[in-house]
């Protein structure tokens, strides 16, 4: 991997730790390309969690549902 590419790596983890979604505009934002991408899904950095949306392998994610008061 490139130091350019590792770079991205790790600003985009740094970013994403803390249990956060990352979707595929934000990490066009940080200059990782789809291909980038799927090879961070294959070295088993980034989990596919549907479409345009990821997160870091192994991360647990937390939804919550925020209701507007009437």
């Amino acid at each position: 991997m490139s130091l350019e590419n590792q770079s991205k790596l790790k600003k985009m983890l740094a970013s994403l730790r803390g249990q956060a979604i990352a979707t595929s505009h934000w990490l066009l934002e940080l200059g990782i390309s789809p291909q980038l991408v799927r090879r961070y899904i294959q070295s088993g950095w980034l989990e596919s969690i549907g479409q345009g949306a990821f997160k870091i392998l192994n991360d647990k994610i937390q939804w919550y549902l925020i209701s507007k008061s009437a």
